[in-house]
């Protein structure tokens, strides 16, 4: 899979978890500056994603989530 595909995957997630239809995500995007997404969201995307990619992430890996594109190389890294 591609990267382009996994920011697909948590840009979709992401507008589910978080209620924003419309949210447009890039992998330089800080998650600090996506509305609504605080840590309790972090753990919601990520559970969502392991669950309907199955796939796990490393916890210290999700420990340092900065910013989309941190997501995005976990995705890779664990597909």
């Amino acid at each position: 899979m591609f990267d382009n595909d996994h920011l697909a995957i948590i840009q979709e997630t992401a507008r589910t978890i978080l209620g924003n239809p419309d949210l447009v995500l890039d992998s330089a995007l800080p998650i600090a500056e996506v509305p609504k997404w605080d840590s309790f969201a972090t753990v919601q995307i990520i559970l969502m994603i392991e669950n309907q990619e199955g796939i796990q992430f490393d916890t210290v890996d999700v420990a340092n989530i900065k910013k989309v594109g941190d997501l995005v190389a976990m995705m890779d890294k664990a597909s």
